[in-house]
């Protein structure tokens, strides 16, 4: 059964808590995910993550590390806006698993500290462990960064918190150790070493 199909059954088989979930968007065959923490109304609207003023921040600075979103899996932690609880991790993180394991990447990038409690541990915090690299679920290797919607409101005028940020987008692709052929030179970014690409829906 290819991903295309493994995907559709995972969605039409949850039942999810809300109208409207936000399922992830792009490329099944990426190596990186990068998974946020739950849609906003712009993402409720369109049915895509990252869409709004946060999203395309993170757009441009997709662009700015030369790596282009369209070759890159992005979702989030609890795919219902506002359901930000305990019992909503729990029943998105099987989800989640599931989700990655169709994907099959080689690392994932957590933006905030809540998807980093999700897919890393409970008591993680971004102050502490931001840009440490942790074994993952399905034999990923893990990191987390500022989410993007914090670097919008307060890091523009703090360059350390924005290079960090980026330093993180970065490593989190240039580890990527992808299975038809070797990382690309960061230097040229993440895109230029994809060979394939299935995208959903």
């Amino acid at each position: 059964m290819d991903k295309r199909t493994r995907m559709f059954q995972l969605r039409s088989n949850t039942t999810a808590a809300c109208d409207n979930p936000v399922w992830g968007d792009g490329n099944l065959d990426s190596s990186v995910v990068i998974v946020g923490e739950s849609p906003g109304v712009e993402e409720e609207r369109q049915g895509r993550p990252f869409v709004g003023r946060t999203g395309r921040f993170l757009d441009d600075e997709l662009r700015h590390a030369n790596i282009e979103r369209s070759r890159v899996y992005i979702t989030n932690a609890v795919k219902c806006r506002g359901a930000i609880h305990a019992s909503s991790y729990d029943f998105w993180l099987d989800i989640l698993l599931k989700e990655l394991e169709i994907v099959c990447p080689k690392t994932i990038l957590c933006l905030g500290s809540i998807a980093a409690s999700v897919l890393i541990h409970k008591h993680f915090k971004i102050s502490d462990e931001r840009g440490v690299w942790f074994d993952g679920p399905l034999a990923t290797r893990v990191i987390a960064t500022y989410h993007p919607s914090y670097v919008r409101r307060f890091g523009l005028g703090n360059s350390d918190t924005l290079t960090k940020f980026r330093r993180d987008l970065s490593e989190a692709f240039s580890l990527a150790e992808f299975s038809w052929g070797s990382a690309p030179n960061p230097a040229k970014g993440f895109a230029s070493g994809l060979h394939k690409e299935t995208r959903f829906p």
